[in-house]
């Protein structure tokens, strides 16, 4: 940034700059988000883009790349918008609504997933920054909804006093036990908080300095209604935390072992965990691929590809549901929890019997092509096979081939501006008047697919010995060597790939037709968040001894998720008798080179690693609970269990209902009804509307469960 200098007289004198980082310069406008979809850019006198949602955000620029300036009318590509900019550049102000904006978000990973569109009535407000020739523009999306206010949460002064406990606790002292829970060193007598950026009204308040003692000092008085001096956080983030309190204490009332971590993160900037942990200060639940999932998917439970867990849990699915703000369709809250790959591998075999058949092959694809369960997710022991996402045209091409033929897997492209890709992802949706899905004899007996009611997730069949039954040769062949960030594009093959786009820098225009076949992509983030750092876990011991020896069954064995079904050898023979043993010993149904005789009669699981029992004082602190996320959990298997089990052929009634449509629109949304169950808390509690509000229709399932005779979470 650049100012001329002039003497007394009016002569210049010289020019004086200084280098300013542009995450610096625009954080405001970066961290800007009046509602869910509302936004606002700055260009210059150019018509650049300095700073817009659908460009990599400055921070996550590497150092030795340029930015990304392109002109904002490969941007802003809404009919109308031409004439706002050139107001811009005239170093006007105004303010304009148009009928038909569209916004661009993010439907997961941009490379494997791509963006949806929506389209909404919103107003255009801009004007120039004094004294420089950038001019801003902020975009309103018009809706109204309610507030949360602090006056819908009955707290007593008691349990005011457990409503916050800081994630980093080594900055401050508190008396909660210690435990290790897999890899992580947590407590179970609490959950932990964490704030975003957007938890405070100055954002950069929280990036730029160190937190110290004093600020979680000042942070717990305020939370706790010690103080009512606000310590910089926006005005919802206290009633924002008590709502999310009414999370932990339904976590600790039910006990599931089979889970992992339970979490909600929220639009206000607050992600609660449980068991409380420590997170990196950079992490940021609204930068994650499961929360741009999520929320892609509103209204709809929201099951992920299998992964490896970071923190020694093993491999896990995560399944999550968004919250909804009372009397709006605005997502508010995202609620979840992560359980074993194995687990729920097991739990459909038995509910979809037909699966487990000599005659059947069945597998579960997501709404984007990628397999949520497959056949070789059981039989590989190498727990990094699921460092990335297994798509249908890499694993199943032929399946996938007779899927485009019958319209179902159908290619989109975006525009990614950080690259100059243009990148294609794919859609699985249904034909027009087959919503209940596909049966085998209108695919001429190739495959059936079925829907799952209310999720992303569709139940694909073969015959077994048919010819796309290990079928791997197709005229589409997609290298699964090389990832799709850097798969090319060709004629002959319909794969998540790329097309290069050219872009002119001088003109600020693209030379490519492909740039202006397709809409700009959502901006890529790099999720640096993730990275935890190394906790000393010695000495510490283990929150619960899971007695993994003594369970002698797979279905038993898999109700624990620190608990694996032992049934190779390091070397991968088979063990003649598996047993079930804790991860740590039998990783992935794996044992380690010092363990192969670990399922001997004479072995006994080794005292260090886990506890003969739990501790008193943990126990005192509350057992490991399924918390509201259980409630999906318990409420969405079961729900699975009613939809996904197959029928006698004389049952009328289709037991899979309607497939996912690419673009959602959310003005015709519709929010759920109270629900009759209400667990210690009124509808009132969250949002000024319910934690529970977005869930209620799946424990209703929950309240009736001698309705099945499978087990169930």
């Amino acid at each position: 940034m650049c100012k001329t200098v002039h003497r007394y007289s009016g002569a210049m004198q010289g020019v004086s700059c200084t280098d300013v980082k542009i995450s610096e310069l625009f954080k405001e406008v970066e961290y800007f988000e009046e509602r869910s979809s509302s936004y606002g850019f700055m260009i210059d006198n150019t018509g650049r883009a300095l700073i817009h949602p659908l460009l990599p955000e400055p921070a996550f620029v590497e150092i030795n790349e340029d930015p990304v300036l392109v002109d904002i009318t490969s941007l802003e590509r809404t009919s109308g918008t031409a004439n706002i900019i050139n107001s811009m550049k005239r170093g006007e102000s105004g303010k304009k609504t148009l009928p038909n904006v569209y916004f661009t978000l993010p439907r997961g990973r941009l490379v494997n997933e791509g963006s949806r569109y929506l389209q909404y009535q919103a107003t255009f407000f801009w004007g120039p920054v004094q004294n420089t020739r950038f001019y801003l523009c902020i975009v309103l999306r018009e809706e109204t909804h309610t507030v949360i206010s602090e006056a819908d949460f009955d707290i007593s002064n008691s349990e005011m006093n457990n409503v916050f406990l800081y994630h980093n606790r080594s900055l401050t002292s508190d008396s909660q036990p210690k435990c290790r829970f897999n890899s992580r060193k947590v407590t179970l007598a609490q959950s932990a908080v964490k704030f975003t950026p957007s938890a405070f009204s100055n954002p950069f308040q929280y990036i730029d300095e160190t937190e110290t003692e004093l600020d979680v000092r000042e942070y717990t008085a305020y939370l706790t209604r010690k103080k009512d001096q606000n310590p910089g956080f926006n005005d919802d983030v206290r009633a924002t935390v008590w709502a999310t309190y009414k999370a932990e204490q339904f976590w600790k009332q039910q006990p599931e072992s089979h889970l992992a971590w339970r979490f909600i993160g929220t639009k206000a900037g607050v992600f609660r965990v449980y068991p409380a942990v420590s997170l990196t200060k950079s992490y940021d639940h609204e930068k994650r691929t499961w929360w741009r999932e999520t929320t892609s998917h509103p209204g709809m439970i929201y099951i992920t590809s299998p992964y490896q867990d970071a923190w020694g849990s093993g491999i896990l699915l995560t399944l999550t549901h968004t919250i909804f703000k009372r009397g709006s369709n605005q997502v508010t809250a995202v609620v979840g929890a992560d359980f074993p790959l194995q687990y729920f591998s097991y739990f459909i075999d038995n509910i979809y019997p037909m699966c487990t058949t000599k005659d059947f092959k069945c597998m579960i694809i997501d709404d984007s092509g990628f397999l949520v369960i497959h056949q070789a997710f059981k039989e590989t022991t190498d727990p990094k096979y699921f460092d990335d996402p297994k798509h249908i045209t890499i694993l199943e091409p032929a399946i996938a081939d007779e899927m485009k033929k019958y319209g179902v897997l159908n290619p989109l492209t975006c525009k990614d501006l950080s690259t100059n890709k243009e990148l294609q992802s794919f859609r699985v949706t249904l034909p027009a008047g087959r919503s209940t899905g596909l049966s085998f004899d209108q695919t001429n007996n190739k495959f059936e697919l079925k829907p799952v009611m209310d999720t992303n997730i569709f139940i694909l069949r073969i015959e077994k010995g048919s010819i796309l039954d290990g079928t791997t040769s197709s005229a589409c062949k997609c290298d699964s060597n090389v990832q799709p960030d850097f798969r090319e594009c060709n004629n002959n093959c319909n794969c998540i790939c790329y097309t290069p786009i050219v872009y002119n820098v001088c003109t600020n225009v693209y030379t490519t037709t492909s740039a202006d076949s397709s809409l700009p992509c959502s901006a890529r983030l790099l999720d640096k968040s993730g990275i935890s750092i190394n906790e000393n876990l010695t000495g510490l011991q283990s929150c619960f001894d899971p007695k993994c020896n003594e369970k002698t069954t797979k279905k038993d064995c898999y109700s624990e998720f620190q608990c694996s079904w032992c049934e190779f050898t390091f070397r991968g023979e088979i063990i003649p008798e598996p047993c079930c043993r804790i991860k740590g010993e039998c990783s992935f149904g794996k044992t380690k080179d010092s363990n192969s005789n670990i399922c001997d009669a004479s072995h006994t699981e080794t005292p260090s690693e886990e506890a003969e029992g739990r501790s008193t004082d943990v126990v005192a602190g509350g057992v490991i609970g399924g918390l509201l996320a259980v409630v999906l959990i318990v409420g969405g298997v079961i729900f699975l269990l009613r939809y996904l089990y197959i029928k006698d052929n004389c049952d009328k009634e289709d037991p899979y209902l309607y497939a996912i449509p690419d673009h959602i629109d959310l003005r015709s949304a519709q929010n759920e009804t109270n629900g009759q169950f209400n667990p210690t808390f009124t509808t009132s509690n969250f949002s000024s509307g319910s934690v529970s509000n977005g869930v209620h229709s799946y424990i209703s399932v929950v309240s009736d469960k001698s309705r099945y005779d499978r087990p169930t979470e």
